[in-house]
């Protein structure tokens, strides 16, 4: 049965020229795949070039590396990568990119550039940000396990989830009945009807309160609710001491409204 989840893509891409034995010369993509829907780590999901006819599979946190033939003489990059995995659609995109002028000055170029895309019938919304890597960056980058990794990604969700954001946006509408997110350690909760999307963030150790009267976790408010059946009254956050006042519980609650009562 196929999963009706569409794929979010998050591309890193590492664009360094290396020379090797024999002068050969190749491009290293970086990338990280999660679950459209979660925003998990998307495991043993296969990424394919389908110009060079390389690919390489997710490992367990999403990531992976495609190593791609040099362009020749020209110094921008084309790839039209697939992206599949059982239970899923299939996501491609085809993309091209060049090697800045100080990375041809200094004999190497390493961009780091995350994109987004987030597809599923007619929806398709998508989303980057870029940023430029020296060579002991890239160096880290490489080592499987490297924490320049996680700091990368982490930094990206940072200025992506900062006000005015677009990926935050985008990952709501890519899953439209998805109310709550937990995107690097930090809750997201939407609190308007789709197509409008609207949200809240805070503590993960926060607890749901919904409808002002019964206790859930992220994931039973998922399961048992869906963001039309979000209620017009205002969700809102409060501390464990207005908590305590109002509901008599004494715990920092998110308190969200359904229209169906429990």
């Amino acid at each position: 049965m196929i999963n009706k989840l569409s794929l979010l893509f998050l591309l890193t891409i590492s664009l360094s020229r290396a020379s090797f034995a024999q002068s050969n010369e190749v491009y290293r993509l970086y990338g990280y795949v999660v679950d459209g829907a979660t925003l998990q780590p998307l495991a043993g999901a296969t990424v394919k070039d389908q110009l060079s006819n390389t690919e390489a599979v997710t490992d367990e946190h999403g990531y992976y590396t495609l190593k791609l033939p040099a362009p020749g003489r020209t110094e921008t990059l084309k790839a039209h990568l697939l992206v599949s995995k059982d239970e899923y659609k299939n996501l491609d995109d085809i993309f091209s990119a060049t090697l800045s002028e100080e990375g041809q000055k200094n004999g190497w170029g390493a961009q780091l550039q995350f994109l987004g895309l987030a597809g599923h019938g007619g929806n398709k919304y998508s989303f980057s940000n870029s940023s430029e890597l020296t060579p002991s960056q890239e160096e880290d980058f490489q080592r499987e396990g490297s924490p320049s990794r996680a700091e990368a990604f982490e930094k990206f969700l940072k200025e992506a989830t900062g006000n005015g954001s677009t990926f935050l946006k985008n990952a709501f509408e890519a899953a439209p009945d998805q109310i709550y997110f937990v995107i690097n350690g930090k809750a997201y909760v939407s609190y308007s009807r789709y197509p409008n999307v609207a949200y809240m963030s805070f503590d993960t150790t926060a607890h749901l309160l919904v409808n002002g009267k019964t206790e859930m976790t992220g994931d039973e408010v998922n399961r048992r609710y869906k963001r039309s059946q979000i209620s017009g009254r205002e969700s809102r956050y409060m501390n464990a001491d207005k908590a305590e006042k109002q509901f008599g519980i004494h715990r920092d609650l998110l308190v969200i409204y359904f229209e169906t009562q429990l």
